[in-house]
């Protein structure tokens, strides 16, 4: 097994067919060597279970769903070790975070199988090597700006969920990465006023848009009502270019690129 440690499969979503996430998996061991242990089933109380026992190094959740915003409020599970997934699960990533996790947004156990191979090869040298570059565009400033903070990333609707309880992400000053989960252009650009309306535009340092189906005309032509530098970059979320992203890491944005730390 290469660079990930002892690793289990962990899985929350509630939108399991059998044998969908088989596919996944298979080529997750072809290129890490099996999972310690696996977890598929859909209740999340158990996923829970799983991950209170602090066994393993790294855990990767199975797949995407809605059952995360049952734990919102009520998780209690101190930990160590690195979790890795998008969409459903960030709905935790705060949570985990104060609790002495490392989370981070990237590919589901479910999506080895999905994505490309240049994500894969992201995916392994954030764990062997700490760090990853992603390709940005700006959206509304100059190019030539650098900026460097702490992270905090999700899926648009996890992050908000989040906001207001008991351990809801902090804004100020971070550098956002949003993972957009929606197949509209119009409900891209909602989503992002209501992080207008609420303030969150105006209290980060940058955001960064991971791909989206708002064409970047669009994006741009929005872009331009907030001061708030903003970029995009098809490096990330939804589809078959899924690169990590550390919650609680660094990032560093310049001259088209992101430089991204705390993997390790």
């Amino acid at each position: 097994m290469t660079g990930l440690g002892n690793y289990a499969v962990v899985n929350f979503s509630d939108r399991i067919i059998d044998g969908e996430l088989q596919s996944g998996l298979k080529e997750l061991s072809e290129r890490f060597g099996d999972p310690e242990t696996t977890y598929l089933g859909t209740d999340p109380y158990q996923a829970i279970k799983l991950l209170a026992k602090t066994e393993y190094d790294l855990y990767i959740v199975g797949k995407g769903g809605t059952n995360c915003v049952e734990l919102i409020n009520g998780l209690e599970v101190p930990g160590s070790a690195c979790i890795v997934g998008y969409s459903d699960i960030t709905h935790l990533f705060p949570s985990f975070y104060s609790q002495g996790w490392r989370p981070i947004m990237g590919p589901t156990a479910g999506y080895f199988d999905i994505i490309k191979e240049e994500s894969v090869q992201a995916f392994e040298q954030a764990f062997t090597e700490g760090s990853l570059e992603i390709a940005v565009e700006t959206l509304n400033q100059s190019s030539d700006e650098s900026l460097q903070g702490c992270i905090v990333c999700g899926n648009d609707i996890a992050l908000l969920n989040s906001v207001g309880t008991e351990y809801g992400p902090r804004f100020q000053d971070k550098i956002l990465f949003i993972e957009n989960h929606t197949s509209t252009p119009k409900m891209v650009q909602y989503w992002l006023e209501v992080y207008k309306a609420k303030g969150i535009l105006s209290r980060v340092q940058a955001v960064i848009i991971g791909h989206t189906s708002l064409n970047l005309d669009s994006l741009r032509s929005w872009s331009k009502q907030v001061e708030t530098p903003l970029y995009h970059s098809p490096m990330f979320g939804e589809g078959n270019q899924n690169y990590p992203i550390p919650y609680g890491g660094q990032a560093t944005v310049r001259s088209g690129q992101a430089v991204l730390k705390g993997f390790d």
